[in-house]
């Protein structure tokens, strides 16, 4: 498998894709290395802030009150891939978040 991480290029691993990945590789080992240990080791830091583009944020909230409230999203074609303007940079809109 090869993947290209980054903006212009595949975009980058989704929890999905990582469960995806591992489980091709387990079918792998298990078929041609039935007889020995594995093991997978992940780090996934980035991961640990997954949530809902639309999910309350405390690190995306204004100190005071703000008419401009909202999160920061790319938007993304109907394949799931970040959308990119002339310039290679991914586009982006301001959502509101989701209620607590």
């Amino acid at each position: 498998m090869l993947f290209k991480a980054g903006k212009a290029r595949d975009g980058y691993f989704t929890n999905e894709n990582i469960l995806a990945h591992a489980e091709k590789a387990m079918d792998i080992l298990s078929r041609d290395y039935a007889n020995e240990d594995h093991v997978f080791v992940f780090d996934n830091a980035t991961t640990h802030l997954k949530r809902a583009d639309d999910a309350l944020s405390a690190r995306k909230m204004p100190k005071g009150q703000s008419k401009t409230w909202g999160v920061t999203v790319a938007i993304k074609d109907v394949t799931g891939k970040p959308i990119m303007d002339a310039k290679g940079k991914q586009v982006k809109e301001c959502i509101r978040m989701t209620d607590g």
